[in-house]
């Protein structure tokens, strides 16, 4: 099967249409993967893809937690053996149906939820240890690293100017890699847009704080409204940028940002 590494709305809705007169030999598998976990949606779509290529179809990668699986799986396709199988590829990981539906568009729908299999209590780290292993990382690093998670190419453009001399900066134009791209570089610091072409930022954020508890982040939005800011702050979010961006209320984010883990790192070590 082809692999989409985002939602691709146009080449869904060209396959629904192809397939229409021989729907009901088609399935759609949405595999959820539970946030905060050590393997996102493009490693499982990876460990997948060869069991699942042996039909007709296409995996779609929504965002870091969720897969959609469009398949010519046959009329009488077994369920079951697909979740086993799928769950014998990720061996980490407990595979269970959650529900069986059919779409808006008249096709069965299969729900399928990965959670961790848990690890003995001696050994299973917890969000808070996990987030101040990652803190201490940071804190050793030579040099800062920050993420600008925007789709704005100008907006990007002007932030990195004004973070320029304060470390090394990493620009995403949407959401699709953040948490693997998070993982490999523990940024001390993400601005993170609120509204992305395939996602919400502060659904992104919410996984992330899943992760790691000490994530600093700061969320940016035109619309800085008392609500939003609010929001922003009930799903982890450290400051918020209203835009336009001011450099000064930029610099006074990023170090009122950084302040805090430095408290948040003293608290750790005592």
């Amino acid at each position: 099967m082809e692999i989409y590494r985002r939602i691709d709305h146009a080449a869904l809705q060209e396959m629904l249409a192809r397939i229409r007169d021989e729907i009901h030999e088609w399935k759609i598998i949405n595999i959820n993967i539970e946030p905060g976990q050590p393997i996102d949606s493009f490693q499982i779509s990876e460990q997948i893809n060869p069991y699942f290529d042996t039909w007709s179809g296409s995996i779609f990668i929504c965002n870091n937690n969720n897969i959609l699986i469009l398949g010519r799986f046959g009329k009488t396709a077994n369920i079951s053996a697909i979740k086993d199988n799928t769950q014998n590829l990720i061996p980490d990981c407990k595979c269970l149906i959650a529900c069986d539906s059919i779409s808006k568009d008249g096709l069965e729908t299969i729900t399928l939820n990965l959670a961790p299999i848990c690890a003995p209590a001696a050994t299973q780290k917890s969000a808070e240890e996990r987030g101040a292993t990652l803190l201490k990382l940071r804190q050793q690093r030579a040099n800062k690293v920050f993420f600008i998670v925007d789709d704005d190419l100008f907006m990007r453009s002007v932030l990195s100017k004004i973070l320029r001399g304060s470390g090394r900066i990493i620009e995403l134009s949407d959401g699709d890699t953040l948490f693997a791209q998070y993982k490999k570089e523990l940024p001390d610091i993400i601005f993170l847009d609120i509204h992305l072409p395939h996602g919400s930022g502060l659904e992104l954020l919410k996984d992330i704080r899943a992760y790691d508890s000490t994530a600093g982040a700061i969320m940016l939005s035109a619309d800085s409204t008392k609500d939003n800011i609010i929001l922003a702050r009930n799903y982890g979010a450290t400051g918020f940028l209203g835009k336009p961006l001011k450099s000064e209320k930029v610099l006074e984010e990023m170090n009122r940002c950084l302040d805090h883990t430095r408290v948040l790192a003293k608290q750790i070590a005592t």
